[in-house]
């Protein structure tokens, strides 16, 4: 049986990606920090693990014996862990920094390092989740669009430096979807507008050439092919899936 381990998967897309995984006869370790929603999740093949995965203490007490004791193999790995904070430079906080810094970068790093001698041993790869705001800015979100940026060169160095041992590293950058985190950035516009949720959805994609939101399928689809033998030549790449929205010439639009 193949093995999946998938970071922030008790909710939203790494939720959805459990089950499809499962629902393809993989063996799932989900790690989450909302032990509510792994309860939730936790069947005979998806194994929920309770921890913060930007802590590398918890990974040798938690997770390897858990690995070991299973089926003691890693073949793919989805870093998809993440939360979202706002404000710019002034008004972010120190705490707020390192905050994002840990569940939005170490995450991701921590991922790759405790996982890396499985991926070598089976020539498996890692995914990680980015998001579009890593090729751009937006207004009042400093540490979230740093981070994220950053994400990008931690996966161009884990492809260099260990695609000679098989294993390939990609991103995935997800566009607008709908979500826990999405529902959230939502509720500004819902306040300030006093329109529904769906409505709310459609202001912020109206400028896509695709005009509305991915489902989650649409997203996992393009996952499911990267992380698999059909994508084998496929390393350090970044893999928009974001409805058309980096084509968007925004400077043009008040012309139209």
């Amino acid at each position: 049986m193949k093995s999946i381990l998938i970071t922030g998967g008790a909710s939203g897309l790494g939720r959805h990606l459990a089950q499809r995984y499962e629902n393809k006869g993989y063996l799932v370790y989900v790690l989450d920090m909302n032990e509510e929603k792994l309860t939730e999740v936790a069947t005979k093949q998806i194994i929920p693990i309770h921890l913060d995965v930007s802590e590398e203490s918890k990974w040798h007490e938690q997770v390897l014996p858990i690995i070991e004791e299973n089926s003691g193999r890693l073949d793919c790995v989805i870093a998809c862990a993440g939360v979202m904070r706002v404000g710019s430079v002034e008004e972010c906080s120190r705490e707020t920094w390192e905050l994002m810094f840990n569940a939005n970068l170490t995450a991701h790093f921590m991922t790759a390092k405790m996982t890396m001698p499985y991926l070598k041993q089976s020539r498996g790869n890692i995914l990680f989740i980015g998001s579009p705001s890593a090729t751009f800015a937006v207004r009042q979100e400093v540490s979230y669009i740093t981070f994220k940026h950053g994400i990008c060169g931690l996966m161009k160095s884990v492809a260099f430096d260990y695609g000679r041992s098989g294993v390939r590293a990609n991103v995935v950058h997800p566009g607008w979807m709908k979500t826990p985190m999405s529902d959230l950035e939502m509720e500004e516009i819902m306040e300030r507008e006093g329109v529904t949720l769906e409505e709310a959805y459609a202001q912020v994609c109206k400028h896509l050439p695709c005009q509305r939101p991915a489902s989650l399928t649409e997203i996992s689809n393009v996952i499911e092919f990267v992380c698999s033998d059909q994508a084998s030549y496929m390393t350090g790449s970044e893999i928009l899936v974001d409805g058309g929205a980096s084509i968007v010439d925004v400077g043009m639009l008040e012309m139209m």
